[in-house]
Protein backbone atom coordinates (compact mmCIF):
# COMPACT_ATOMS: atom_id res chain seq x y z
CA UNK A 1 0.00 0.00 0.00
CA UNK A 2 2.76 2.58 1.23
CA UNK A 3 5.04 1.75 -2.22
CA UNK A 4 1.50 2.76 -4.11
CA UNK A 5 1.22 6.20 -2.15
CA UNK A 6 5.08 6.77 -3.15
CA UNK A 7 4.27 5.44 -6.91
CA UNK A 8 1.50 8.30 -6.92
CA UNK A 9 3.45 10.99 -5.48
CA UNK A 10 6.30 10.34 -8.10
CA UNK A 11 3.80 10.59 -10.74
CA UNK A 12 1.92 13.59 -9.60
CA UNK A 13 4.99 15.80 -9.11
CA UNK A 14 7.32 14.48 -11.27
CA UNK A 15 9.81 13.47 -9.01
CA UNK A 16 11.39 11.32 -6.67
CA UNK A 17 9.75 10.84 -3.34
CA UNK A 18 12.58 10.89 -1.05
CA UNK A 19 12.71 14.51 -0.29
CA UNK A 20 10.10 15.33 -2.34
CA UNK A 21 7.50 16.89 -0.37
CA UNK A 22 10.49 19.07 1.76
CA UNK A 23 11.65 20.73 -1.81
CA UNK A 24 8.18 21.11 -2.81
CA UNK A 25 7.49 23.08 0.71
CA UNK A 26 10.43 24.91 0.51
CA UNK A 27 9.54 26.56 -2.70
CA UNK A 28 6.25 28.01 -0.44
CA UNK A 29 8.10 28.72 2.61
CA UNK A 30 7.74 32.42 2.19
CA UNK A 31 4.15 32.38 1.96
CA UNK A 32 3.86 30.02 5.06
CA UNK A 33 5.97 32.07 7.01
CA UNK A 34 3.44 35.11 6.52
CA UNK A 35 0.15 33.11 6.79
CA UNK A 36 1.81 31.45 9.85
CA UNK A 37 2.06 35.32 11.20
CA UNK A 38 -0.91 36.42 10.23
CA UNK A 39 -2.52 33.61 12.01
CA UNK A 40 -0.41 33.72 15.14
CA UNK A 41 0.11 30.16 14.67
CA UNK A 42 3.86 28.03 14.43
CA UNK A 43 5.03 27.61 10.91
CA UNK A 44 5.35 23.80 11.34
CA UNK A 45 1.71 23.25 12.29
CA UNK A 46 1.11 25.28 8.88
CA UNK A 47 3.18 23.09 7.52
CA UNK A 48 2.37 19.63 8.99
CA UNK A 49 -1.83 21.06 8.13
CA UNK A 50 -0.53 21.45 4.60
CA UNK A 51 1.54 18.49 3.69
CA UNK A 52 -1.76 16.11 5.57
CA UNK A 53 -4.33 17.87 3.24
CA UNK A 54 -1.86 16.89 0.25
CA UNK A 55 -1.74 13.06 1.29
CA UNK A 56 -5.16 12.73 1.67
CA UNK A 57 -5.84 13.75 -1.97
CA UNK A 58 -3.15 11.64 -2.89
CA UNK A 59 -4.71 8.66 -0.68
CA UNK A 60 -7.82 9.10 -2.40
CA UNK A 61 -6.50 8.72 -6.10
CA UNK A 62 -6.89 12.81 -6.88
CA UNK A 63 -3.53 14.59 -8.13
CA UNK A 64 -1.88 16.59 -5.43
CA UNK A 65 -1.32 20.30 -6.12
CA UNK A 66 0.67 21.75 -3.42
CA UNK A 67 -0.27 25.24 -4.56
CA UNK A 68 -4.06 24.13 -4.21
CA UNK A 69 -3.15 22.98 -0.79
CA UNK A 70 -1.40 25.94 0.08
CA UNK A 71 -4.56 27.93 -1.24
CA UNK A 72 -6.95 26.01 0.69
CA UNK A 73 -5.47 25.70 4.01
CA UNK A 74 -5.45 29.33 4.25
CA UNK A 75 -8.91 29.74 3.04
CA UNK A 76 -9.58 27.29 5.83
CA UNK A 77 -7.72 29.38 8.40
CA UNK A 78 -9.53 32.74 7.65
CA UNK A 79 -12.71 30.56 8.05
CA UNK A 80 -11.99 29.94 11.81
CA UNK A 81 -10.20 26.70 11.57
CA UNK A 82 -7.10 26.00 13.57
CA UNK A 83 -5.71 25.75 17.14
Amino acid sequence: MKQNYKHRLEHNFGLDTDGLLRDELNKYSKRMSEIAEQYHLPKNYICRVITYHTFRKVRRGRNANLEKSVDVVERWLRMGGGR
